[in-house]
């Protein structure tokens, strides 16, 4: 975006980091104790870390997941006429679980078996359709600030005007809000290991209480 059109100055920021996270939509195909194939519009990293959200009875249950496989299944045309890709992928949420959970899981792939030769951790359908969140993040290091968009540095290239969650550390805790991507261009300087993006946000739906801590953390920078 332009410096003329925006509303709110940006300062340089050094020693502020955060997070950027992707929501995707998907629909659970089946699922074991070790892991499911979903379904979803997007193509998803083999080997990549997702986040995936579940609800369970009005309460949601979150945790890593890591993709095993993803491969395209078929074109359909979407709400509006225009064709959109489907995705299949594997998950497996294993490194997710903690130590206890994964002794018992080991436990109960040796021991139990729930019908002839079948063991409880095979696949199963689900009586009903099911949905999830599954959303990806990437750590960013924060280049300017302002009350209404942020730069920042990250190995992750967001396609243009799409709309991501994103968590920023401040003195006074985590501001959690969204932003739309307005640019993104390759970083400035020297940077090791995989390309680094220059990536440009504007807030969006900041909340109250958000806007004081970005306000107090932008006043920092003004002393």
């Amino acid at each position: 975006m332009p410096a003329e059109a925006r509303r709110h100055r940006r300062y340089d920021v050094a020693d502020v980091r955060g997070s950027l996270l992707l929501s995707l939509d998907a629909r659970i195909l089946n699922m074991s104790l070790t892991g499911m194939a979903i379904e979803t519009g997007s193509v998803l990293k083999v080997g990549g870390d997702y986040w995936l959200r579940l609800s369970q009875d009005g309460d949601p249950l979150r945790f890593k997941t890591t993709v095993q496989w993803c491969r395209l299944v078929r074109n359909e045309k979407g709400p509006t006429g225009d064709s959109r890709a489907v995705y299949q992928a594997g998950l497996d949420f294993r490194d997710g679980l903690d130590e206890n959970a994964r002794q018992v899981l080991a436990f109960l792939e040796k021991h139990i078996v729930v019908e002839v030769d079948r063991r409880l951790t095979g696949r199963f359908n689900l009586a009903h359709a099911k949905t999830a969140a599954i959303a990806v993040r990437h750590d960013f290091e924060v280049r300017r600030l302002g009350l209404g968009g942020i730069m920042v540095e990250t190995v992750w290239d967001p396609a243009p005007d799409s709309v991501v969650d994103l968590e920023v550390q401040t003195p006074k805790g985590v501001v959690r809000t969204r932003g739309r991507v307005r640019s993104v261009l390759p970083a400035i300087g020297d940077h090791n290991g995989p390309p680094v993006f220059a990536v440009g946000l504007e807030f969006v739906g900041l909340a109250p209480e958000d806007q004081r801590s970005l306000t107090a953390l932008v006043e920092t920078l003004l002393e």
